[in-house]
């Protein structure tokens, strides 16, 4: 059923078939072919590689587009003969709140096997662009199993949070009765703007939370840039969106940053609201 889906959807624009085809992204099997002249290891360099996104809008078209042709045809060898690059282009690696240099990046193709249907990311080679090894997929369980717990004797409460990065969610615990929700958000700009308020949040479906009186901080960051940060407490209701929409970009005061693992932080948000 998904390759006959997957095959349909071929002709429908580039943006379709990327958006739907992921969503099978999780169901697909990890197993390389084993019909090529070599086949592909199937591993992670370090945890959590798997949910890294590609990140939009950095290398041009052009390069993009050799960057494909190179795939497609090295990639016959370890039996991908017959494949669609639905996306090419360079992660973060690792993932982390900031990147300290021009080598803490790597490219990935994400790629469909129209033979079998199945959903890969594959590590390729920065020059050249030859396949290097299948991504492997994270557990069920690893979301969860990434969530911190802390506790604070003084004030007889628990603090859960997702990992660390430009957007990380808390949930504190002082009862049973008594739960609340936390939502940190950094971005950067060039310029200082000091004492600023208003936080917007954008979501892939079209509609955003926006709170105009949280307060916007600032610290000095590197290269001449400023780091903005705001922390604010959650509504249910903001809690429920967040549950269940991906984030798409974020602005504190005027300062935009675009979020490239929405569907990360959603996963994250499930395992807290649990």
């Amino acid at each position: 059923m998904i390759v006959l889906c997957i095959k349909k959807l071929f002709t429908m624009k580039k943006l379709m078939i990327t958006a739907i085809c992921i969503i099978f992204a999780n169901t697909q099997a990890q197993d390389a072919p084993k019909n090529g002249k070599k086949i592909l290891e199937v591993k992670e360099s370090y945890p959590g590689e798997y949910i890294e996104e590609i990140i939009p809008g950095e290398l041009d078209e052009v390069l993009v587009g050799r960057m494909k042709t190179n795939v497609i045809k090295k990639s016959v060898k370890y039996g991908f003969d017959n494949i669609t690059v639905l996306d090419v282009g360079q992660v973060y690696y690792p993932s982390g709140e900031e990147v300290t240099s021009d080598l803490d990046w790597k490219f990935q193709a994400n790629i469909i096997d129209n033979n079998s249907g199945d959903f890969y990311k594959i590590r390729i080679s920065l020059l050249g662009h030859s396949p290097k090894y299948i991504i492997k997929e994270v557990n069920e369980d690893f979301y969860c199993n990434n969530i911190t717990k802390s506790i604070d004797k003084f004030e007889n409460s628990e603090t859960y949070n997702s990992p660390y990065s430009p957007i990380t969610f808390f949930k504190i615990i002082k009862s049973q009765q008594e739960k609340s929700y936390f939502m940190m958000i950094k971005t950067e700009g060039t310029t200082a703007s000091v004492l600023k308020k208003n936080v917007i949040i954008l979501f892939e479906d079209g509609s955003k939370i926006t709170r105009p009186e949280v307060n916007v901080d600032i610290e000095v960051g590197g290269s001449k840039s400023y780091i903005y940060s705001s922390t604010f407490k959650l509504t249910e209701n903001e809690v429920k969106k967040l549950v269940k929409d991906k984030i798409t970009d974020v602005r504190l005061y005027i300062y935009d940053r675009a979020i490239i693992n929405g569907e990360t932080l959603r996963n994250y948000m499930q395992c807290l609201y649990n």
